[in-house]
């Protein structure tokens, strides 16, 4: 049996060397960075509900976990509503798999909305595709 004294002596030095410097910061920087990396995928339909970004998307795997992030460029175009390029990077996760997928995907742009200030346009891309981009408009 763990002794009391023992046990708020060990809790006390497990946490006496966690300050919240240490701990890692959360995601805030969704600047396009210039060494960004995506899997291939297609972006084959897009729209707001809300501060979510719905995506339709089609890319090979089926074995592991996929993740999609939307990057910004830090240009904003001078318009009336102002507008913005919206690019969208795909991890497959290392997946090998070979079947098509086809799915919905959603992103929270809260922290977009919240940098524009108002309405605005955004014309989102699949980073590294020649693909068209599709056009959302996000009236505040």
């Amino acid at each position: 049996m763990i002794r009391p004294a023992f046990f708020a002596a060990l809790i006390l030095i497990l946490f006496s060397g966690c300050d919240s410097s240490t701990l890692p910061a959360p995601y805030t920087d969704h600047r396009l960075p210039d060494d960004l990396q995506s899997d291939v995928f297609e972006l084959n339909g897009a729209r707001m509900d809300g501060s979510i970004l719905h995506l339709n998307v089609s890319y090979g795997g089926g074995c592991a976990m996929h993740t999609f992030t939307a990057y910004k460029t830090g240009q904003i175009m001078k318009s009336n509503p102002p507008g913005l390029v919206l690019y969208v990077a795909h991890d497959g996760g290392g997946d090998l798999c070979e079947a098509y997928l086809t799915e919905d995907v959603q992103i929270d742009l809260t922290w977009l909305i919240a940098e524009m200030g108002g309405s605005f346009w955004m014309n989102v891309a699949a980073f590294g595709s020649e693909a068209e981009t599709i056009r959302i408009e996000y009236d505040a």
